[in-house]
Protein backbone atom coordinates (compact mmCIF):
# COMPACT_ATOMS: atom_id res chain seq x y z
CA UNK A 1 0.00 0.00 0.00
CA UNK A 2 1.33 3.42 -1.08
CA UNK A 3 -0.29 4.91 1.84
CA UNK A 4 -0.40 2.37 3.81
CA UNK A 5 -0.26 3.93 7.90
CA UNK A 6 1.86 1.22 8.79
CA UNK A 7 4.66 2.02 6.65
CA UNK A 8 7.63 4.36 7.32
CA UNK A 9 7.64 6.11 3.84
CA UNK A 10 4.45 7.71 4.24
CA UNK A 11 6.82 10.97 6.50
CA UNK A 12 9.13 11.28 3.38
CA UNK A 13 6.39 10.41 0.41
CA UNK A 14 3.62 12.16 1.77
CA UNK A 15 4.18 14.80 4.58
CA UNK A 16 4.75 17.62 2.45
CA UNK A 17 1.48 17.00 0.81
CA UNK A 18 -0.37 16.67 4.06
CA UNK A 19 -0.72 20.92 4.71
CA UNK A 20 -3.73 22.04 6.60
CA UNK A 21 -6.44 19.36 5.62
CA UNK A 22 -5.28 16.16 7.77
CA UNK A 23 -4.21 14.73 10.92
CA UNK A 24 -1.18 12.20 10.51
CA UNK A 25 0.61 9.46 12.64
CA UNK A 26 4.19 10.42 13.86
CA UNK A 27 5.45 9.77 17.13
CA UNK A 28 3.77 6.06 17.23
CA UNK A 29 3.61 5.34 13.79
CA UNK A 30 6.25 2.30 13.94
CA UNK A 31 4.27 0.42 16.26
CA UNK A 32 1.94 -0.30 13.62
CA UNK A 33 4.02 -2.80 12.29
CA UNK A 34 2.90 -5.41 15.03
CA UNK A 35 -1.01 -4.71 14.96
CA UNK A 36 -2.21 -4.29 11.19
CA UNK A 37 -4.15 -6.31 8.88
CA UNK A 38 -4.96 -6.24 5.46
CA UNK A 39 -8.78 -6.74 4.83
CA UNK A 40 -9.69 -8.31 1.54
CA UNK A 41 -13.00 -9.58 1.90
CA UNK A 42 -15.68 -8.77 4.61
CA UNK A 43 -18.89 -11.00 5.35
CA UNK A 44 -21.99 -9.12 3.89
CA UNK A 45 -20.56 -8.07 1.07
CA UNK A 46 -20.55 -9.61 -2.69
CA UNK A 47 -17.01 -10.63 -3.53
CA UNK A 48 -13.46 -8.82 -2.59
CA UNK A 49 -13.69 -5.38 -1.82
CA UNK A 50 -12.71 -2.82 -4.45
CA UNK A 51 -10.75 -0.74 -2.38
CA UNK A 52 -7.62 -1.32 0.09
CA UNK A 53 -8.64 -1.92 4.06
CA UNK A 54 -6.49 -2.13 6.69
CA UNK A 55 -7.84 -2.48 10.45
CA UNK A 56 -5.64 -2.90 13.72
CA UNK A 57 -4.88 -1.73 17.20
CA UNK A 58 -2.73 1.28 18.85
CA UNK A 59 -1.69 1.61 22.25
CA UNK A 60 -1.66 5.16 23.20
CA UNK A 61 -0.76 5.11 26.60
CA UNK A 62 2.53 4.46 28.41
CA UNK A 63 1.93 0.86 29.29
CA UNK A 64 0.04 0.26 26.15
CA UNK A 65 -3.52 -0.65 28.12
CA UNK A 66 -5.64 1.67 26.02
CA UNK A 67 -6.08 0.06 22.49
CA UNK A 68 -7.29 2.16 20.01
CA UNK A 69 -9.16 0.09 17.32
CA UNK A 70 -8.65 2.00 13.65
CA UNK A 71 -10.01 1.12 9.70
CA UNK A 72 -7.35 2.71 7.46
CA UNK A 73 -8.76 2.73 3.72
CA UNK A 74 -6.33 3.93 1.05
CA UNK A 75 -8.00 6.52 -1.81
CA UNK A 76 -8.82 4.75 -5.05
CA UNK A 77 -7.35 7.58 -6.91
CA UNK A 78 -3.23 8.49 -5.77
CA UNK A 79 -2.65 7.65 -2.34
CA UNK A 80 0.60 8.42 -2.91
CA UNK A 81 -0.36 12.03 -3.14
CA UNK A 82 -4.13 12.69 -1.95
CA UNK A 83 -4.14 13.80 1.44
CA UNK A 84 -4.39 11.72 4.59
CA UNK A 85 -7.80 12.56 6.50
CA UNK A 86 -8.39 11.32 10.44
CA UNK A 87 -12.19 11.23 11.18
CA UNK A 88 -13.55 11.59 14.60
CA UNK A 89 -17.41 10.33 14.89
CA UNK A 90 -18.34 12.86 17.42
CA UNK A 91 -21.22 11.51 20.19
CA UNK A 92 -19.25 11.08 22.29
CA UNK A 93 -18.45 7.53 21.88
CA UNK A 94 -19.83 6.90 18.66
CA UNK A 95 -18.12 4.05 16.68
CA UNK A 96 -15.91 5.18 13.93
CA UNK A 97 -17.67 2.62 11.86
CA UNK A 98 -20.88 5.21 11.42
CA UNK A 99 -18.40 7.62 9.51
CA UNK A 100 -17.22 4.37 7.18
CA UNK A 101 -20.61 2.93 6.45
CA UNK A 102 -23.06 6.10 6.71
CA UNK A 103 -21.17 9.02 5.81
CA UNK A 104 -18.31 9.48 4.02
CA UNK A 105 -16.90 5.76 3.79
CA UNK A 106 -16.70 3.47 0.71
CA UNK A 107 -19.94 0.64 2.24
CA UNK A 108 -23.53 1.08 2.46
CA UNK A 109 -25.68 -1.45 3.98
CA UNK A 110 -28.50 -2.24 1.58
CA UNK A 111 -31.75 -1.29 3.58
CA UNK A 112 -34.43 -4.02 2.94
CA UNK A 113 -36.25 -5.91 5.85
CA UNK A 114 -33.99 -7.39 8.22
CA UNK A 115 -35.09 -11.47 7.99
CA UNK A 116 -32.35 -12.59 10.75
CA UNK A 117 -29.61 -13.52 8.01
CA UNK A 118 -26.21 -10.77 8.13
CA UNK A 119 -27.00 -7.96 6.78
CA UNK A 120 -25.64 -6.98 3.12
CA UNK A 121 -23.21 -4.47 2.00
CA UNK A 122 -22.67 -2.28 -1.57
CA UNK A 123 -19.95 0.00 -2.56
CA UNK A 124 -20.94 3.40 -2.20
CA UNK A 125 -20.27 5.91 -5.30
CA UNK A 126 -19.56 9.45 -3.59
CA UNK A 127 -17.15 7.91 -0.63
CA UNK A 128 -14.17 10.49 0.43
CA UNK A 129 -11.36 7.99 -0.45
CA UNK A 130 -11.86 8.50 -3.74
CA UNK A 131 -10.14 11.48 -3.49
CA UNK A 132 -8.34 10.67 -0.33
CA UNK A 133 -7.09 8.17 2.23
CA UNK A 134 -8.88 8.09 5.28
CA UNK A 135 -8.60 6.58 8.92
CA UNK A 136 -11.33 5.98 10.88
CA UNK A 137 -10.81 5.48 14.81
CA UNK A 138 -12.69 4.51 17.18
CA UNK A 139 -12.00 6.70 19.90
CA UNK A 140 -11.99 7.83 23.00
CA UNK A 141 -11.11 4.23 24.60
CA UNK A 142 -14.48 1.92 25.08
CA UNK A 143 -15.64 3.38 21.44
CA UNK A 144 -16.02 0.49 18.77
CA UNK A 145 -13.89 -2.13 19.34
CA UNK A 146 -11.00 0.08 21.23
CA UNK A 147 -10.88 -1.40 24.64
CA UNK A 148 -8.45 -0.99 27.54
CA UNK A 149 -6.42 -3.86 29.89
CA UNK A 150 -7.24 -2.10 32.94
CA UNK A 151 -10.04 -0.47 34.92
CA UNK A 152 -7.88 2.49 35.37
CA UNK A 153 -7.28 2.90 31.17
CA UNK A 154 -11.11 2.78 30.70
CA UNK A 155 -11.51 5.81 32.42
CA UNK A 156 -11.60 9.11 29.96
CA UNK A 157 -12.61 12.36 29.50
CA UNK A 158 -11.89 15.38 27.30
CA UNK A 159 -8.49 15.73 28.76
CA UNK A 160 -7.39 12.07 28.43
CA UNK A 161 -9.65 12.05 25.01
CA UNK A 162 -6.96 14.76 23.73
CA UNK A 163 -4.10 13.12 25.36
CA UNK A 164 -4.90 9.66 23.64
CA UNK A 165 -5.30 11.28 19.89
CA UNK A 166 -1.71 13.12 20.62
CA UNK A 167 -0.36 10.50 18.00
CA UNK A 168 -1.62 12.71 15.36
CA UNK A 169 -0.62 16.03 14.57
CA UNK A 170 -3.65 18.19 13.48
CA UNK A 171 -2.47 20.43 10.59
CA UNK A 172 -6.69 20.90 10.01
CA UNK A 173 -10.10 19.32 10.67
CA UNK A 174 -13.38 20.02 8.38
CA UNK A 175 -16.30 19.93 11.42
CA UNK A 176 -19.54 18.64 10.32
CA UNK A 177 -22.99 19.63 11.95
CA UNK A 178 -21.03 19.86 15.13
CA UNK A 179 -22.26 20.62 18.52
CA UNK A 180 -20.49 24.50 19.15
CA UNK A 181 -22.12 25.79 22.05
CA UNK A 182 -25.41 25.37 23.85
CA UNK A 183 -26.56 29.15 23.78
CA UNK A 184 -25.48 29.74 19.85
CA UNK A 185 -26.91 26.11 18.85
CA UNK A 186 -30.51 26.69 20.96
CA UNK A 187 -30.66 29.56 20.02
CA UNK A 188 -30.88 29.54 16.08
CA UNK A 189 -33.01 26.79 15.97
CA UNK A 190 -36.46 29.05 16.84
CA UNK A 191 -35.28 31.18 13.40
CA UNK A 192 -34.51 28.10 11.21
CA UNK A 193 -37.89 27.05 12.28
CA UNK A 194 -39.27 30.17 10.97
CA UNK A 195 -37.46 30.14 8.06
CA UNK A 196 -38.76 26.85 7.16
CA UNK A 197 -42.50 27.55 7.67
CA UNK A 198 -43.03 25.29 11.13
CA UNK A 199 -44.08 28.65 12.94
CA UNK A 200 -46.27 31.40 11.88
CA UNK A 201 -44.98 34.70 11.82
CA UNK A 202 -47.33 36.14 14.55
CA UNK A 203 -45.20 33.54 16.95
CA UNK A 204 -41.71 34.18 15.66
CA UNK A 205 -42.44 37.90 16.38
CA UNK A 206 -43.79 37.53 19.79
CA UNK A 207 -41.02 34.83 20.77
CA UNK A 208 -38.50 37.27 19.29
CA UNK A 209 -39.90 40.23 21.40
CA UNK A 210 -40.68 38.15 24.56
CA UNK A 211 -37.08 36.15 24.80
CA UNK A 212 -35.19 39.01 23.52
CA UNK A 213 -33.08 36.61 21.15
CA UNK A 214 -32.65 34.20 24.14
CA UNK A 215 -34.46 31.01 23.21
CA UNK A 216 -32.30 28.58 25.79
CA UNK A 217 -33.74 30.02 29.22
CA UNK A 218 -36.99 31.60 29.40
CA UNK A 219 -36.45 34.80 31.38
CA UNK A 220 -40.43 35.92 31.93
CA UNK A 221 -43.60 34.15 31.21
CA UNK A 222 -44.67 35.00 28.20
CA UNK A 223 -41.51 34.07 26.73
CA UNK A 224 -41.85 30.52 28.73
CA UNK A 225 -45.46 30.41 26.70
CA UNK A 226 -43.73 31.70 23.48
CA UNK A 227 -41.34 28.27 23.84
CA UNK A 228 -43.62 26.34 24.54
CA UNK A 229 -46.50 26.95 22.00
CA UNK A 230 -43.70 26.67 19.16
CA UNK A 231 -42.44 23.70 21.12
CA UNK A 232 -45.80 21.89 20.02
CA UNK A 233 -45.59 23.20 16.57
CA UNK A 234 -41.93 21.16 16.51
CA UNK A 235 -42.36 18.48 18.75
CA UNK A 236 -42.84 15.54 16.35
CA UNK A 237 -40.84 16.85 13.68
CA UNK A 238 -37.36 14.91 13.34
CA UNK A 239 -34.69 17.45 14.67
CA UNK A 240 -31.85 15.89 12.42
CA UNK A 241 -33.88 16.13 9.21
CA UNK A 242 -37.33 17.90 9.12
CA UNK A 243 -38.43 15.86 5.66
CA UNK A 244 -37.75 12.57 7.34
CA UNK A 245 -39.92 10.76 9.33
CA UNK A 246 -39.20 10.37 13.46
CA UNK A 247 -38.43 7.00 14.13
CA UNK A 248 -37.63 5.79 17.76
CA UNK A 249 -33.89 5.87 19.27
CA UNK A 250 -34.08 1.71 20.27
CA UNK A 251 -30.26 1.59 21.59
CA UNK A 252 -30.38 3.67 24.48
CA UNK A 253 -30.56 0.84 26.41
CA UNK A 254 -27.53 -0.76 25.04
CA UNK A 255 -25.11 1.73 25.30
CA UNK A 256 -23.22 1.44 29.04
CA UNK A 257 -22.34 4.25 30.52
CA UNK A 258 -21.14 7.30 28.47
CA UNK A 259 -20.13 4.96 25.19
CA UNK A 260 -21.97 3.42 22.86
CA UNK A 261 -20.19 -0.61 22.57
CA UNK A 262 -20.47 -2.64 19.50
CA UNK A 263 -19.22 -5.55 20.93
CA UNK A 264 -22.04 -6.78 23.38
CA UNK A 265 -23.84 -9.91 22.11
CA UNK A 266 -27.32 -8.31 21.80
CA UNK A 267 -29.06 -8.90 18.31
CA UNK A 268 -32.11 -11.01 19.82
CA UNK A 269 -32.71 -8.62 22.28
CA UNK A 270 -32.79 -5.76 19.47
CA UNK A 271 -34.88 -8.36 17.19
CA UNK A 272 -37.87 -8.27 20.52
CA UNK A 273 -38.59 -4.63 20.56
CA UNK A 274 -41.53 -3.27 19.88
CA UNK A 275 -40.73 -0.26 18.82
CA UNK A 276 -37.33 -1.89 16.47
CA UNK A 277 -37.13 1.02 13.68
CA UNK A 278 -39.12 0.19 9.87
CA UNK A 279 -37.70 0.29 6.81
CA UNK A 280 -37.74 3.93 6.09
CA UNK A 281 -35.95 5.20 9.25
CA UNK A 282 -33.07 6.54 9.03
CA UNK A 283 -31.85 4.83 11.71
CA UNK A 284 -32.90 1.15 10.67
CA UNK A 285 -29.20 1.40 8.70
CA UNK A 286 -27.90 1.57 12.68
CA UNK A 287 -29.85 -1.05 13.63
CA UNK A 288 -28.18 -3.06 10.74
CA UNK A 289 -24.96 -2.30 11.11
CA UNK A 290 -25.03 -3.58 15.05
CA UNK A 291 -26.23 -6.66 14.32
CA UNK A 292 -23.28 -7.15 11.25
CA UNK A 293 -20.85 -5.30 13.77
CA UNK A 294 -22.05 -8.07 16.28
CA UNK A 295 -21.71 -10.81 14.17
CA UNK A 296 -18.28 -13.08 15.31
CA UNK A 297 -17.40 -13.37 11.44
CA UNK A 298 -17.14 -9.70 10.60
CA UNK A 299 -15.73 -9.53 14.11
CA UNK A 300 -12.88 -12.12 12.74
CA UNK A 301 -12.69 -10.60 9.21
CA UNK A 302 -11.85 -7.40 10.65
CA UNK A 303 -9.46 -9.22 12.93
CA UNK A 304 -10.92 -7.60 16.31
CA UNK A 305 -9.51 -8.70 19.63
CA UNK A 306 -12.22 -10.48 21.41
CA UNK A 307 -13.00 -9.21 24.66
CA UNK A 308 -12.64 -5.06 23.92
CA UNK A 309 -15.26 -3.74 24.99
CA UNK A 310 -27.58 14.10 11.69
CA UNK A 311 -24.73 13.84 9.75
CA UNK A 312 -24.40 15.63 6.72
CA UNK A 313 -22.56 13.09 4.59
CA UNK A 314 -25.16 10.47 5.23
CA UNK A 315 -28.18 12.78 4.09
CA UNK A 316 -26.10 14.30 1.38
CA UNK A 317 -23.92 12.30 0.28
CA UNK A 318 -23.66 13.35 -3.56
CA UNK A 319 -23.08 16.86 -2.48
CA UNK A 320 -21.16 16.39 0.24
CA UNK A 321 -18.47 14.43 -1.55
CA UNK A 322 -18.34 17.02 -4.21
CA UNK A 323 -17.76 19.50 -1.57
CA UNK A 324 -15.05 17.62 0.11
CA UNK A 325 -13.30 17.49 -3.34
CA UNK A 326 -13.22 20.66 -3.58
CA UNK A 327 -11.61 21.15 -0.15
CA UNK A 328 -9.14 18.60 -0.74
CA UNK A 329 -7.94 20.65 -4.24
CA UNK A 330 -7.63 24.11 -2.25
CA UNK A 331 -11.01 24.99 -4.91
CA UNK A 332 -13.50 27.24 -3.91
CA UNK A 333 -16.62 25.56 -2.01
Amino acid sequence: MAASIHEQNILSTSFHKLGYFHMVFLQFLPRFADSFSTVKYLPGFPGPLPFKLETGYIGVDENEDVQLFYYFIESERNPSEDPLVLWLTGGPGCSAISGLAFEIGPLRFNIVKYNGSLPTMKFHPYSWTKVSSIIFLDAPVGTGFSYSRTSQGSKSGDTKYVHHCCIFLRKGYVLGNPVTDSKFDGNSQIPFAHRMALICDDLYQSAKRSCRGDYVKAENVQCAKDLQAISECTNRLNDAHILEPKCPYVFSDMNAGNHRYLHEKYVESLLLQADFPHVGCRNYNSALCNIWANDIRVQKALHVRQGGGHTAPEYQPKECFAMFKRWTAKEPL
